[in-house]
């Protein structure tokens, strides 16, 4: 049993080795941006009590493009 434990990685190890490569460092960047800010507006319109409809209406745009 010990032996197949010295075989088994975590994810974030995997995402660590993967990391190095330059254009998946890149691209994982890129997108973990767009994943950080939608998080942070979400954070924001709950502190304020704002539904996404709310949100909408002061941003001139739709629920749906909220959401």
């Amino acid at each position: 049993m010990k032996e197949s434990i010295k075989y088994f990685t975590t994810l974030d190890n995997v995402l660590k080795e993967q990391l190095k490569n330059p254009q998946i460092k890149e691209a994982y960047d890129y997108e973990d941006s767009f994943s950080r800010t939608a998080i942070e507006i979400v954070r924001l319109r709950e502190k304020n009590k704002l539904s996404q409809k709310d949100l909408a209406e002061l941003m001139h745009t739709t629920q749906q493009a909220i959401s």
